[in-house]
């Protein structure tokens, strides 16, 4: 009879806790990390050791302490529960600052910015309109003067990273468009094709502009800008494989 009330006190701690998880790992992917970006930042790297503590470990836990005759066992099964939501909660706050803050134009692409290297309070007074929507869209000024441009080619001074530099898209749109990438060389696999048709569809390449998103874990996908410098959509395909530009011939 203890093994079935040990099962049973089990099942029901398990069921609980995936049915959290699972709403955790929506909350994730679906408001921190859209459209691709779960994939692109690997917040799998950073929940293989959580989900599984959260989802596993906490009913097996239970199984092995679970004793309706012991005194304190459900003083036990609270400890245990409240274990896992602190860990739950810790994780969540790492990944969360971990989200996508800002997508900075650097060069000729957009780059990400995690919340936890993007310190507001360094942008600008005035210049972006508040409150702004995540994530931030910005133009970082380059090197505006010889020095800078020593600081830039000779100390590796990364101006894409300094939020005092950060300026609304709008007003430097044709340096930006100039560096888009072109619609007609983008070549999915026969896999991806579908996905990019459905967005050709959906927009025209003289209102929409594409551009790599280069992620915090190395990797890329494209992101679409419209005229005004606003998100439009991600584009889960990776722009240096599906991107073919002719080569220039030489006469």
């Amino acid at each position: 009879m203890l093994w079935k009330t040990k099962l049973k006190a089990f099942a029901i701690h398990l069921v609980f806790s995936v049915v959290v998880v699972l709403a955790f790992l929506w909350a994730v992917s679906a408001l921190w990390y859209p459209d691709g970006l779960f994939v692109l930042e690997d917040v799998w790297e950073a929940l293989r050791i959580l989900v599984p503590v959260d989802a596993i470990l906490g009913p097996i836990l239970t199984f092995y302490l679970w004793n309706p005759a012991k005194k304190g066992v459900k003083f036990d099964i609270v400890v245990i529960s409240l274990l896992q939501i602190a860990a739950l909660v810790y994780g969540g706050h790492l990944i969360y600052q971990q989200r996508p803050a800002v997508y900075v134009f650097a060069g000729d692409r957009f780059e990400i910015v995690p919340a936890s290297k993007f310190d507001s309070s360094r942008l600008p007074p005035g210049v972006f309109s508040q409150p702004w929507q995540e994530p931030l869209m910005a133009y970082a000024l380059p090197a505006q003067t010889a020095q800078e441009q020593d600081a830039f080619v000779w100390g590796n001074v990364q101006y894409q990273k300094m939020p005092e530099r950060y300026r609304p898209l709008a007003p430097y749109a044709a340096t930006w468009q100039a560096k888009a990438l072109r619609w007609e060389y983008i070549q999915p696999e026969a896999n991806d094709l579908p996905r990019w048709e459905a967005f050709r569809q959906q927009h025209a390449p003289t209102e929409v502009f594409l551009f790599p998103l280069e992620g915090t874990a190395g990797e890329s996908m494209i992101v679409a800008i419209d005229a005004s410098g606003a998100w439009v959509a991600h584009l889960d395909l990776d722009p240096w494989t599906v991107y073919h530009e002719p080569a220039v011939t030489t006469p």
